[in-house]
């Protein structure tokens, strides 16, 4: 998003281009280079170098699922407005850069403009949209100094490293509602090697034993999974009450974690934890299922961008129903369906718009057994120019279908409705990039909910990027959560 629908390919031979990349000729649309990116990873991708500034714009080299190396180039320059009367030009991309390091998310920064992918190596135009030269395509990719150079020598390195040794990892507890699926997306990942499953509870591991996402993993203690030769990462995948506890071992056993949903009910607990991985450069990745969706990148692209404007008020909901031995099993923790389900998307808006002034929770219980569980909730989030709602409830009927992120600015909307696969719409005050004036419909890929999370958390471990989630945001959607729940934060 962002970006004019303009690609070519660009290599010295079109033998090694993967066919679908040659077929049309080049019609390969790229969005903006974040989100291609956690596209590439979805189906097993790599991401082999980090992005970097190039000229007005960035790069990065990927190898697709197939094995194919290419380099992908988003640039934003201002002569590029000419290529469509709809695209807006780049401005400064250091001003950018600037207000995503500072968190400052919701300040204009203007959109990147142009997409292009190249594959292997060299500078020969196989294909071009929209009647763009190959001397319109050389002079764009050129700006600092030949990006082709660039281009050539990233690929050659990526070439010269084929293949990166996988990252030993293990994964504690299947108590969590989400554990199958984060081993699903380990065991399939290019990333990472599976060394084994803790599980202490005999039923739970019984159960699990039986299942096909656990078959062949060696079964562990927990002892004997921090002491494996070479273990860089743990899933910590356990019921939320012991989540935090088995976390700390981890992180005090000098490994990078995946942390689920939500962190514990203890601020000060979490608090400690984050400081110590932070202490010892280690990683906690909290387990937010809309972090990677293309739908919220999207709408954190837009705002970003300067797309929607002010943001002066955003509507959430996300439900579901639950059968009344779910309810009896989740009624054990504090919170209800906000601790539970809200949490996600109070993630998407602290990303939005940071910490709130205020947070007021309205908990209400439906009386359906059992009568103590808080599952049906509303929390308004107070912000100097914006107000956020935020509702969850646990009797929705096809309440998936109905989850919702309304984001409304006063230069524009994103609806996305359902966020499972994603879709929605979008309405701006004026052409953006390839969007109109007016309502349009947003249409999203949609891949397996949780391998961009993994595969984002390799690089991260490899050195290769930054974690764009700090402990402080992290913190922030902790005290937002239980404040949200009507939990204590002290």
């Amino acid at each position: 998003m962002g970006c004019s629908p303009y690609a070519g390919i660009v290599g010295r031979s079109l033998e090694k281009i993967p066919s679908e990349w040659r077929s049309g000729p080049s019609k390969r649309k790229l969005t903006c280079l974040d989100a291609s990116l956690a596209e590439v990873a979805a189906p097993g991708g790599q991401t082999l170098t980090t992005p970097r500034g190039m000229g007005d714009g960035r790069m990065a080299v990927i190898r697709d699922p197939a094995g194919a190396v290419a380099a992908l180039f988003q640039s934003g320059s201002e002569d590029e407005k000419h290529l469509k009367p709809n695209s807006i030009s780049d401005g400064n991309v250091a001003n950018r850069q600037k207000a995503r390091s500072t968190g400052n998310v919701n300040s204009p920064a203007p959109p990147e403009s142009f997409s292009c992918l190249g594959s292997k190596t060299g500078l020969e135009i196989s294909g071009a949209m929209h009647s763009l030269t190959r001397r319109d395509f050389l002079a764009r990719t050129s700006q600092a100094g030949l990006f082709g150079l660039a281009v050539d020598l990233s690929l050659h390195a990526a070439a010269q490293n084929p293949v990166k040794p996988r990252i030993k990892i293990g994964q504690i507890g299947t108590g969590h509602a989400h554990a199958d699926g984060k081993m699903t997306s380990l065991r399939r990942s290019p990333d990472f090697e599976v060394v084994g499953i803790v599980e202490a509870d005999d039923a739970r591991r019984k159960a699990a034993s039986a299942s096909k996402t656990y078959q062949g993993l060696p079964w562990l203690t927990e002892e004997q999974l921090l002491n494996t030769p070479g273990l860089r990462a743990v899933a910590v995948e356990t019921e939320v009450k012991d989540l935090l506890a088995v976390a700390a071992r981890c992180v005090s056993a000098g490994m990078h974690i995946h942390l689920d949903k939500p962190a514990g009910a203890s601020l000060p607990a979490y608090r400690q934890l984050l400081a110590n991985a932070t202490h010892q450069k280690l990683t906690v990745q909290m387990g937010y299922m809309f972090r990677y969706n293309p739908g919220f990148q999207f709408c954190f692209q837009a705002s970003r961008d300067g797309w929607l404007g002010r943001i002066f008020s955003v509507d959430t909901v996300i439900g579901k129903t639950l059968s009344p031995a779910a309810r009896m099993e989740l009624a054990r923790n504090p919170g209800g369906s906000m601790f539970e389900l809200g949490c996600h998307v109070i993630d998407a808006v602290i990303t939005l718009l940071g910490p709130p002034e205020r947070v007021t929770p309205h908990v209400r219980k439906s009386g359906q057994p059992p009568a103590t569980l808080e599952d049906n909730m509303l929390a308004v989030l107070d912000y100097p120019q914006a107000t956020v709602t935020l509702r969850s409830a646990l009797m929705d009927v096809a309440g998936d279908q109905r989850r919702q992120f309304v984001v409304c600015g006063d230069h524009g909307t994103v609806e996305l409705r359902p966020l499972e696969p994603p879709a929605g719409r979008l309405a701006l005050d004026q052409p953006r990039g390839v969007y109109q004036k007016g309502w349009q419909e947003l249409k999203f890929p949609n891949g397996p909910r949780y391998d961009a999370d993994f595969a984002d958390l390799a690089l991260v471990i490899r050195g290769e990027k930054e974690f764009a989630y700090t402990a402080e945001h992290d913190l922030a959607v902790q005290e937002t959560v239980l404040r949200a729940s009507g939990l204590p934060v002290d």
